[in-house]
C-alpha cells in the first residue's frame, strides 16, 4: 500500500479477500477493479465497494483521499488481531449506519498489545486527517518488530507515546 499510494494510487477496497500471500510469505494487493489515480478521484457519488470495510467519507460519498486505504488497513489489522469478521453481529448495511451515523468501530479487543490498539484506533479515526500514512504505518510496524527483537517483552509494557524516542533511536542505533 505504501507503494501504491507513491504513485498516487488509491486501492478503495482494501479487505482480505483482495490481499494475496505469496509462498514468499509476502503480502500481494489485489483487485483493482475500483482503484483510481488520486488525481481523477476523490468522490464516492455511484461508488460501490464493501461496506465493513469501508471508510465513513466513502459511505457518505464525500471527497475522498488515501487515508480511505488507510482506514480500511485498521479494519484489516483488527481482523487479524480477533479473526473476527468486522461488525459480524449487523448487516451490512447495519454496520454502514453505524460507522457513518454513530461513528461506531468494532471493539478493540482488552487482551491484544496495545500498540496495536492504538494504532488501529488511528487509523480508523473518523477524521481522515488524523489517519497516518501508509510511510509512517511501516516505520511504525518496523519499529514494533525491532523493539520486539531487542526486547520479547515490549508489547507488554507498551504505553502509546512513551516508547516514541527510543523506538525512533532503534533505527539509527542498530547498525548493519
Amino acid at each position: 500500500m505504501q507503494y501504491l499510494h507513491s504513485q498516487g494510487v488509491l486501492h478503495r477496497d482494501l479487505k482480505p479477500e483482495n490481499l494475496l500471500l505469496g509462498e514468499d510469505m509476502c503480502v500481494k494487493v489485489a483487485d483493482f477493479g475500483i482503484s483510481c489515480l488520486e488525481s481523477q478521484c476523490g468522490s464516492g457519488k455511484g461508488f460501490t465497494g464493501t461496506y465493513r470495510w469501508m471508510a465513513p467519507e466513502m459511505i457518505k460519498e464525500k471527497h475522498h483521499t488515501k487515508k480511505v486505504d488507510v482506514y480500511s488497513f485498521g479494519i484489516v489489522l483488527w481482523e487479524l488481531l480477533t479473526a473476527l469478521t468486522p461488525f459480524h453481529d449487523m448487516t451490512p448495511e447495519q454496520a454502514v449506519f453505524a460507522v457513518s451515523q454513530k461513528n461506531a468501530r468494532p471493539p478493540l479487543p482488552a487482551d491484544s498489545p496495545m500498540a496495536f490498539n492504538h494504532l488501529i484506533s488511528r487509523c480508523w479515526s473518523s477524521n481522515p486527517k488524523r489517519r497516518p500514512r501508509f510511510e509512517e504505518i511501516v516505520t511504525i510496524l518496523e519499529n514494533y518488530s525491532d523493539a520486539l527483537e531487542q526486547d520479547p517483552m515490549f508489547f507488554s509494557s507498551y504505553k502509546p507515546g512513551q516508547h516514541r524516542a527510543s523506538l525512533q533511536c532503534i533505527g539509527s542505533c542498530i547498525t548493519f
